[in-house]
């Protein structure tokens, strides 16, 4: 499916959205190929955007963008509409939407980026908009994940592993263990302060870019109301390069010196679940190991230590 020859593209491009390509470059995703194209138009560029979910999820993906539009968050892209007013296209069974295209620098592990990063986290977790697209986030069924690997681990599911993560997980499954009760139980005792917001849901390095000195985010597809700590916690994990200097300078761009103590441990308990781990247990235990899964239970592993370090740095009671 999607777009065999450049003019078909073109066509649908002019015909559809009144906009005339002079260049068209495609981009492909960790996991999809050609999921954009990035449009060289005659007033700028743009980017069209291949769209994997639902219709219906387009459209509450829509709302939400709309949303914050209306609260004037600087650095979201703009949303085209076509001729007819409609916020997609339909190309055959796939689902397209035309925002700016994002022209800056990548992230770079820099104290000044992670910073610049940090203030922007902020700005954006800061900002109320109508809530009425948005579901309300419940806090136990964000730890769902983290509690079905925990009884993974007790059911033995290292036994499904290759070799290496099998060994990993008999070695450190008790410390694991530990780690995902502690961070229950101090979620479960601090529930009451978590604070609902507006994340952006992917926080990663490939998402990041500078126009200038501010960071902008790209790939809003994962945008919600969700728990901001939790997104902070993810991203110094995500963007740090598990460096301390790096994600103390995210933290100052926040503004985590202003926390509470009860908030900063919130984050800290965010910030200590092995992500990676759960995810890499569930899919074991959903299809078995696959060579992409490999490759991630090596990184894993090889950047253990530095995570533990992290944790204990930043870890609050």
């Amino acid at each position: 499916m999607g777009f065999s020859r450049k003019d078909e593209l073109e066509h649908l491009l002019d015909q559809v959205y009144g906009v005339t390509v002079m260049n068209i470059s495609w981009y492909d995703s960790l996991y999809l190929k050609r999921v954009a194209a990035k449009l060289e138009c005659m007033d700028g560029w743009r980017k069209l955007k291949r769209y994997t979910g639902t219709e219906e999820a387009l459209r509450r993906f829509y709302k939400k963008h709309q949303a914050l539009v209306h609260t004037r968050l600087s650095g979201l892209p703009k949303w085209y509409k076509t001729r007819a007013g409609k916020p997609y296209v339909k190309h055959g069974e796939e689902l397209y939407y035309l925002i700016d295209w994002v022209n800056g620098r990548p992230f770079q592990y820099s104290e000044s980026d992670a910073r610049g990063l940090g203030r922007t986290l902020g700005t954006i977790h800061e900002t109320s908009p109508d809530l009425s697209a948005f579901r309300h986030p419940q806090w136990r069924v964000r730890l769902r994940p983290a509690v079905y690997a925990s009884q993974l681990l007790q059911q033995g599911i290292s036994r499904r592993l290759p070799t290496t993560a099998r060994r990993f997980v008999e070695r450190e499954g008790e410390d694991i263990q530990k780690t995902l009760h502690r961070s229950f139980h101090r979620l479960q005792t601090l529930h009451k302060h978590l604070k609902p917001g507006v994340v952006h849901g992917d926080v990663t390095v490939p998402n990041v870019f500078f126009v200038g000195k501010q960071a902008r985010l790209i790939d809003w597809e994962r945008l919600d109301l969700g728990f901001p700590l939790e997104e902070l916690a993810k991203a110094a994990m995500n963007t740090c390069n598990f460096s301390v200097p790096l994600v103390e300078q995210l933290l100052t761009g926040y503004g985590y010196d202003q926390f509470h103590r009860h908030e900063q441990a919130i984050f800290s308990a965010f910030f200590e679940i092995p992500r990676e781990v759960i995810h890499l247990l569930r899919r074991a235990a959903r299809s078995g190991t696959h060579a992409k899964d490999e490759a991630q239970w090596d990184f894993v592993i090889e950047t253990w230590e530095k995570r533990r370090e992290l944790h204990q740095h930043f870890f609050v009671r």
